[in-house]
């Protein structure tokens, strides 16, 4: 149907990380039948902790649904940064130590 129906973390995000670094999550977004959905960029919202979404790039030209998402991890270590990543209705959340 061509809306995102899965959002597909690939490979999985870190459990943690240095503080003050980025991390960059590959995201792939498919339909209800697991065809990948050109769609909007994903929404990413910092629910805990002191880290930062820095930016949401299409990383595959020739195939839609393939994001690359840029976190900035706070600096705090021991601090959970918890992101929340929507596409359209699907939603998924990151968290991620400061080491």
């Amino acid at each position: 149907n061509g809306q995102p129906a899965v959002a597909t973390f690939i490979p999985s995000p870190p459990t943690s990380a240095s503080g003050g670094s980025t991390v960059d999550l590959t995201m792939l977004v498919t339909d209800a039948i697991g065809a990948t959905v050109a769609s909007e960029a994903p929404r990413v919202t910092v629910l805990e902790g002191s880290g930062d979404f820095v930016s949401a790039t299409s990383i595959d030209t020739n195939y839609a649904g393939y994001w690359r998402i840029r976190l900035r991890i706070g600096s705090v270590s021991g601090q959970v940064n918890r992101f929340r990543v929507e596409m359209g209705s699907v939603v998924r959340e990151v968290s991620i130590r400061t080491r």
